[in-house]
C-alpha cells in the first residue's frame, strides 16, 4: 500500500522535483555501473562516484574576499582546502553512522560520499593570508587582498 501526501492546494514545485529525483534514483539504483542520478551531473565525470558539490557564496569587501560553503554534517577534520595557482579546491567526505545500512534504510534524502568544489581565486589575493574556519555546517574562507600573487598553499581549517 502506498501513502500519498495531499497538501490541500496541490504539490509544490519543490516537492515534485524531490519526488522525481527519488524516482529516478530508485530506477537507477539497480544498475551498479550507473550509480545515482546525481553522479551523472557531477563535475568529475566519474559515473561510479557519489559526488556532491557544495553550494557556495562569494562576496567582496574593501580588504578581503569571503567564501561561504555549505558542508552540513561534515567533520572539520574531513574538510580540505587547497590553493594552487589561481584555483582553490574545497574537498572532503560526508559519512553516515554505522546504523544506516542498505538493508534497513527505507527512505533517504541525505547524501553520503566525497565532495569537491573548485573555484577561481581572484588575482589580488595574498596566498599567505587565506584563512578557513568551520562552524555550524558552514565553511568560511577569508582571503585578504594584496597587490602581489603567490603560487600555491595548503590551508588549515580551524
Amino acid at each position: 500500500m502506498s501513502l500519498i501526501n495531499f497538501g490541500g492546494f496541490g504539490p509544490s514545485p519543490r516537492s515534485i522535483e524531490r519526488r522525481m529525483n527519488q524516482l529516478m534514483n530508485h530506477m537507477y539504483q539497480d544498475f551498479p555501473s550507473a550509480g545515482s542520478l546525481s553522479s551523472f551531473f557531477s563535475d568529475n565525470n566519474n559515473p561510479s562516484s557519489n559526488f556532491i558539490s557544495p553550494a557556495v557564496s562569494l562576496y567582496e569587501t574593501d580588504k578581503q574576499w569571503v567564501i561561504h560553503a555549505e558542508c552540513p554534517g561534515v567533520k572539520k577534520e574531513d574538510i580540505k582546502v587547497d590553493v594552487n595557482g589561481d584555483t582553490m579546491t574545497i574537498s572532503g567526505e560526508t559519512k553516515f553512522d554505522q546504523q544506516y545500512t542498505k538493508e534497513n534504510t527505507r527512505y533517504q534524502e541525505r547524501r553520503e560520499g566525497t565532495f569537491s568544489r573548485t573555484l577561481t581565486v581572484p588575482e589580488n589575493v595574498d596566498r599567505d593570508k587565506i584563512n578557513a574556519k568551520y562552524e555550524n555546517g558552514i565553511l568560511e574562507i577569508t582571503m585578504l587582498k594584496s597587490d602581489q600573487a603567490k603560487p600555491s598553499k595548503k590551508i588549515t581549517v580551524h
